[in-house]
């Protein structure tokens, strides 16, 4: 994980497993910010800043692909429960 972190020349990074709509595993790597000896941790908190819109909207495509969700729909979500937890 260490050269993932530096080829991304990030400190560190959390990394969750999701089953069902409940992690199932969360691992913290590297430190907090750089030059510091502070973890990373399973309570780290981190700003998604504008990367999450990227996520958000490649997330909403994939749906569109596979027809869960349409572009021109007027509404995106029905009442009931939610087509995205297995």
């Amino acid at each position: 994980m260490e050269a993932v972190l530096n080829h991304f020349h990030v400190p560190g990074i959390e990394i969750a497993v999701f089953q069902k709509g409940k992690i199932v595993r969360s691992e913290g790597y590297g430190v907090l910010e750089a030059g510091t000896h502070r973890k990373v941790n399973a309570n780290t908190l981190f700003h998604a800043s504008p990367i999450s819109k990227m996520v958000s909207a490649i997330g909403v495509l994939r749906l569109v692909q596979e027809g869960v969700l349409g572009l021109d729909q007027d509404r995106v979500f029905s009442p009931g429960p939610s087509p995205f937890f297995i």
